[in-house]
């Protein structure tokens, strides 16, 4: 969406994690990979000019040796990191360049939550189980403190709160979401992720918006409560960007009864 939108070169200064990239170009007819050095990707070029590709290279050269598939390798390399392979595919499959670009820094990205709620959620940390009957998030019994750039004072002030919802206000008005923070907004589901410790509950991911993708995320969801597809509303506590994206966060999610 973000490189229909913006285009590869935009969408790249902003890129945040792991990845390798695979996309076609309708405009230029190129299909393009690319990769940071995060996350592996091998391509292999034969005789008859065809390519494969694949992440582990032990796979793709096993694939090879089977006695039932007989092309012969011209070249088989592990993709150079932030360099552009761009196949021209006007016309069947050709290599066509190589584009080097400057990948930007890794960096993390969290959302800032408003007083209504001072949940800190984080689906990729195992360190913790979650309460959510008392609206707390409690750590293990195994670790004692919580450390790192995302710990938060229990109490603030009532500038801070004031100032965190503004904050988000403005991020939601950018992308023209006509509610603010304590809101309830209506949104459409297409997945859900259980809970790796806690599989009644998980995230509802959804979208809402109608000129521009917006994602909808509701935390503590109750398992037996999603329907893909299904319409649901939610309050919204916080909300921050990323790629281009505005992500929502609503608290508590209810199905919208028709």
């Amino acid at each position: 969406y973000s490189i229909a939108k913006q285009g590869f070169e935009e969408t790249l200064k902003n890129m945040n994690g792991k990845f390798t990239l695979v996309w076609h170009d309708a405009k230029e007819q190129t299909l393009n990979f690319i990769r940071n050095k995060d996350r592996p990707f091998h391509l292999v070029e034969t005789t008859t000019g065809d390519w494969f590709g694949a992440s582990e290279e032990d796979m793709i050269m096993w694939l090879f040796k089977r006695k039932s598939f007989g092309p012969t390798i011209k070249r088989h390399f592990e993709m150079e990191v932030g360099v552009q392979y761009v196949f021209d595919v006007s016309s069947g499959f050709k290599f066509k360049e190589e584009r080097k670009h400057e990948l930007p820094t890794f960096r993390r990205h969290y959302p800032v939550y408003s007083g209504y709620n001072r949940n800190w959620y984080n689906d990729y940390d195992d360190d913790y189980d979650y309460d959510y009957g008392r609206g707390t998030r409690q750590p293990n019994a195994s670790q004692s403190s919580y450390s790192g750039n995302r710990s938060t004072s229990q109490t603030s002030t009532q500038t801070d709160k004031e100032s965190k919802e503004a904050q988000l206000n403005r991020i939601l008005e950018a992308h023209g979401v006509k509610a603010e923070v304590g809101d309830f907004i209506h949104f459409e589901s297409f997945q859900f992720d259980p809970y790796p410790k806690n599989k009644d509950k998980g995230k509802l991911t959804g979208y809402c918006g109608s000129a521009e993708y917006i994602e909808v995320q509701a935390h503590g969801f109750n398992t037996e409560d999603y329907v893909e597809g299904g319409e649901y509303r939610g309050k919204i506590i916080s909300a921050y960007e990323m790629n281009y994206i505005l992500h929502i966060i609503v608290a508590p999610a209810t199905p919208i009864k028709v």
